[in-house]
């Protein structure tokens, strides 16, 4: 998988924070009332990172998301004519 295999504690409020470094080099968190919760957020934002889709910024729009997505997925993976699909679905 891609970054670390990261940790799971239970922070001061009772909440439960998985970390992990992801492909991007970055640390990122993710939250659940129980620690199975979690651990379960935490091997699927690592799956997802493993596909290459990664975490959104805070204040990302979900367009600004799909320009990205189009220009480094989409456009280098697939043929012309598919890449010119998607692109007028996301102007939809």
């Amino acid at each position: 998988m891609s970054g670390s295999g990261g940790q799971i504690r239970q922070r001061p409020t009772g909440l439960w924070e998985g970390r992990y470094v992801g492909a991007d080099r970055r640390r990122h968190s993710v939250y659940g009332k129980t620690k199975r919760e979690a651990q379960e957020r935490m091997r699927a934002a690592l799956m997802a990172a493993d596909n290459g889709i990664r975490p959104m910024r805070g204040r990302e729009t979900v367009a600004g998301w799909l320009e990205e997505w189009l220009a480094t997925s989409v456009t280098p993976r697939r043929r012309p004519r598919t890449a010119d699909s998607y692109r007028e679905t996301v102007a939809r």
